[in-house]
């Protein structure tokens, strides 16, 4: 009995060692974003002429989730931010235009998006497949009748392939 107590206690740090290796190795394989890149504003704010422009240019063949991040804070002046988001493939097979509504706040005023003081919108557009050898371009502006856009941070593009999706 003491001798198998005494086993146990031998083996503990190998099975913790065990155990430890097999999560770091589990989360060394995840993998961030194919892309991923955030143009910030100044001051001023964001200028109804400065529409934003994304190339991505993928290493792997796969399809691609797509997204666009926004922040922005309290010195955001409307309930709403229409973008006007263009795509294209540089195999001409897809190009297009959306208009995006985003409710950055409710009908009371309550600002929305993730976080406490700057409010995250994470806005989901369509799958793409690329090749290694594509360019896909994405340009966003917005569609709002003020010049400049007070209280806008930044605004990201990501391209995650379709098994490495997080959110």
């Amino acid at each position: 009995m003491n001798r198998e107590r005494t086993n146990r206690k031998r083996n503990s740090p190998i099975v913790l060692f065990a155990i430890f290796a097999t999560l770091l190795s589990l989360t060394s394989c995840e993998r961030g974003p194919a892309f991923s890149h955030y143009e910030h504003f100044g001051s001023d704010g964001w200028r109804k002429n400065d529409a934003l422009h994304y190339s991505i240019c993928p290493e792997e063949a796969a399809p691609y989730n797509m997204f666009i991040d926004l922040r922005m804070c309290s010195l955001y002046p409307y309930t709403q931010l229409t973008l006007l988001v263009r795509s294209s493939h540089s195999n001409g097979s897809q190009s297009h235009t959306d208009t995006i509504n985003i409710e950055t706040a409710d009908p009371e005023g309550n600002r929305t998006g993730n976080g406490l003081n700057i409010k995250k919108h994470h806005i989901d557009l369509p799958q793409v497949v690329l090749a290694p050898n594509d360019t896909f371009s994405i340009t966003v502006a917005h569609n709002m009748s003020r010049e400049y856009l007070p209280g806008i941070i930044d605004i990201g593009v990501i391209a995650e392939r379709q098994n490495d999706t997080t959110h």
